[in-house]
C-alpha cells in the first residue's frame, strides 16, 4: 500500500509540474506576442514620424517648392499638423508660399488691405463658425471678415435684421445710403425667406461716426474712404457667387449622367415597362435624381426598389392585355 501511495504522489507531483510548465509556456507566448505587437506599433509610428521629419529636414527651397504646389486649404491643414509645419507656414518664406497657392485658385481676388494671406485663406477656405466653432458655417460677413453658423446668426446678439435707427425711419434716405456700407450677412433660410442681417456693434459705431457730420462734403469723403473696403468685400462675395453657380451646373451634369446610366441599365430587361410616364416618374425619384455618379455599389442598392416599381407597372400592363382579350 505504501508503494502505491508513493507512486500516486509521484504521479500527482509530475502532473502538477507539467501544468505549471505549460502555464508558464503559455504566459511566455502571450508576453512574447504582446511584445511583438507593441514593437510593431512603435515601428510603424516611428516610420510615420520619420517621414514627417524627413520633409522638415529637406532644404528650405525644396520645401517651398513642394508646399507652393498645394491648395490653400491643404496649407491650412498642414499648418495644424505639428509645430514644425506651423513654424514653416508662418515663417519668413510663408508669404510667398501662401501667395503662390492662392494665385492658383481661379478668379480668387487678393486679400483685402491689412489682411494676411494665412488669415485670408482661413476665412475663405475654412468652414468653422467664429462664435461656436462648429463646422459647416456658411454665412460670412466679408466686410468684417466673420463667419457664422445659422444658429449664431439668428440668436440675435451679434447680428440683427432690424437694426436700431436712432429715432429715424428705416426708409429715411440718409439711412438707406448707409445700409449699403454697413457690415452684413445675406441670409437665405427656411425661417426667413430673404433678409440682410447687420452686425449690431458695427452698425452702431457706423451711426455714431456718420450722424454728427454736418455737411455733405464730410459724408462724401467718408464714403470714399469706405468704398475701398466695400469693393474688396464685393469682389470676394462675387467670387463665391460665381463658384456656387458653376458648382450647381456641375451637379446638374452629374445628375443627368446618373439618370441616363440608370435608364440604360433598366432598358435591358424593362424597355416595355418604361413608358413616358414611368420614365418621368423615375427621373424625379429620390433614388435616381441625385448629384452622385452611379457606381456598381450604388446600383446594387437602388436596383431592387426600382425593379419593384417596374414590376408593378408590368402587372398593370398584363391586366390591360387580359381585359382586351
Amino acid at each position: 500500500m505504501k508503494k502505491v501511495d508513493a507512486v500516486n504522489e509521484d504521479t500527482t507531483d509530475s502532473q502538477s509540474k507539467n501544468k505549471k510548465a505549460v502555464s508558464k509556456t503559455k504566459h511566455k507566448e502571450t508576453v512574447d506576442n504582446s511584445n511583438v505587437a507593441s514593437r510593431e506599433a512603435v515601428r510603424r509610428s516611428r516610420g510615420r514620424r520619420g517621414f514627417l521629419s524627413t520633409i522638415i529636414e529637406l532644404p528650405r527651397d525644396i520645401i517651398i517648392e513642394i508646399f507652393s504646389r498645394l491648395h490653400p486649404g491643404d496649407l491650412l491643414s498642414l499648418a495644424r499638423t505639428s509645430k514644425d509645419f506651423r513654424s514653416i507656414m508662418l515663417g519668413d518664406a510663408a508669404e510667398y508660399i501662401w501667395r503662390t497657392c492662392r494665385s492658383k485658385v481661379p478668379s480668387l481676388p487678393p486679400p483685402p488691405c491689412g489682411m494676411s494671406e494665412p488669415a485670408y485663406a482661413s476665412l475663405v477656405f475654412d468652414t468653422f463658425c467664429h462664435e461656436c466653432t462648429i463646422p459647416r458655417a456658411r454665412y460670412v460677413d466679408w466686410l468684417l471678415r466673420i463667419r457664422l453658423c445659422g444658429d449664431c446668426l439668428l440668436i440675435g446678439h451679434i447680428y440683427t435684421n432690424r437694426p436700431e435707427c436712432h429715432g429715424r425711419s428705416r426708409y429715411d434716405a440718409f439711412l438707406i445710403s448707409l445700409f449699403k456700407h454697413a457690415p452684413k450677412i445675406e441670409y437665405r433660410g427656411s425661417q426667413i425667406e430673404h433678409s440682410d442681417f447687420y452686425h449690431i456693434k458695427a452698425w452702431n459705431r457706423l451711426l455714431d461716426e456718420v450722424l454728427p457730420m454736418s455737411d455733405d462734403k464730410q459724408l462724401k469723403e467718408w464714403e470714399q474712404k469706405r468704398q475701398g473696403m466695400d469693393d474688396d468685400a464685393a469682389k470676394i462675395r462675387n467670387f463665391f457667387k460665381v463658384r456656387a453657380a458653376g458648382h450647381k451646373d456641375d451637379l446638374a451634369i452629374v445628375r443627368a449622367e446618373r439618370i441616363d446610366a440608370i435608364m440604360a441599365k433598366l432598358e435591358v430587361e424593362w424597355s416595355k415597362e418604361l413608358t413616358p410616364e414611368i420614365r418621368e416618374f423615375l427621373k424625379n425619384h429620390k433614388l435616381v435624381s441625385q448629384p452622385r455618379a452611379l457606381t456598381d455599389r450604388i446600383w446594387k442598392n437602388i436596383e431592387p426598389p426600382l425593379i419593384e416599381i417596374l414590376q408593378k407597372e408590368r402587372d398593370v400592363i398584363n391586366r390591360r392585355y387580359r381585359m382586351w382579350e
